[in-house]
This record gives C-alpha cells, structure tokens and sequence, in this order.
C-alpha cells in the first residue's frame, strides 16, 4: 500500500541558541507574570529587543528553500516571527496561518519535559462533513517532540497545535513562530 499525497515538511538544526534563549527570557520577565503573556504575537513589535539577524538570516534561507521547493517560486521571502515561553498551563489550540507561504518553528530551548507540537491531517476535516465512517485508516496526526535547536517549516494551511504544558516541575519551552511571506 502507498499514501498519497503527502506534505513536505521541513526539519533542519540551528545551533548556539544560548543568547536568543536568554533575550526572550529577559523580555518576558519584563512582562506581567499571567500566563497570557508566553507569547509576543499581539505584541506592535513582537521581536523588539531581540537580537536576532543572524537567525533571521538561517531562518529566510530555509524558508526560501522550502518555498522554491515546494512551489517552483524564487521570488525573495521576508520572515515575520514572534517569541513563545511555554510554562505552566500554557498551550495553543488548532490553528493554522493562511495567509503565509509557510509557517514555521525554532525552539530556542527544549528538552524531554518540553510539551511537544501536533499537526493533524488535513483529511480529517474533510472527512467530518461526510457520511463516511471509514475515519480511523485516515484521521491521523504527526507529533514532534522538540529538541532545542529544532527548526521546523510546514505549509501555512497546515493546522497544528501545542498541547498544555500541565505541571510546574516541566522546564520551559522557549520557541520563536514565522510566517514567510
């Protein structure tokens, strides 16, 4: 038996990451310690304070690899990217970013206690407005246990998710998200 069709995703490692790690630190300490606050995303700025070009650079030379890739396209890619600290409680529900060419994830910090990232099959929606009940050979989901230096590029229309980080005694989960636009 063959699967069809199937959804590149890109898997690379981006190394030295000490110093990123450390500047999201710092600027979510800076913020108020609820827990709405682990990410940057709503932020005016969300890499202001952040040392970042040489990562950016890594980051938009991949992303541009994987567009031309996956769409025959060499048009130049611009990254658009904001910081995650996952602690206690923290998570994001199913979600995808439509509007890039493709999304993506560096973790700055992870380890075996980091809570990992779930991307389900774009099948399964297809399948939950049919009268088929043939779902258990196609609902199906890809999970990725993190390592820090990990850096992860899938198509933005890919839905994916970040599962609660349930207990204090796990280590934080430090992660910088991207569209390419």
């Amino acid at each position: 038996m063959k699967d069809l069709f199937p959804i590149p995703l890109l898997m690379e490692k981006i190394n030295n990451l000490d110093s990123l790690r450390d500047q999201i630190l710092n600027v979510r300490n800076e913020k108020p310690s609820n827990r709405e606050n682990y990410t940057s995303f709503y932020d005016e700025h969300p890499m202001e304070d952040i040392e970042w070009d040489e990562i950016r650079d890594q980051i938009t030379k991949a992303g541009q690899a994987y567009v031309r890739q996956v769409s025959n396209n060499n048009d130049p890619v611009t990254v658009h990217a904001w910081w995650n600290v996952y602690n206690e409680h923290n998570h994001h529900c199913w979600h995808y970013h439509g509007d890039a060419k493709a999304s993506g994830t560096l973790y700055v910090y992870a380890d075996s206690n980091s809570v990992p990232i779930m991307f389900k099959s774009p099948i399964e929606n297809i399948l939950e407005n049919t009268r088929l009940k043939l779902y258990n050979r196609w609902i199906q989901n890809f999970t990725h246990n993190p390592e820090t230096g990990d850096l992860l590029i899938w198509p933005s229309w890919l839905e994916h998710m970040v599962p609660e980080q349930k207990n204090i005694t796990q280590d934080l989960r430090v992660s910088l998200s991207f569209n390419i636009i």
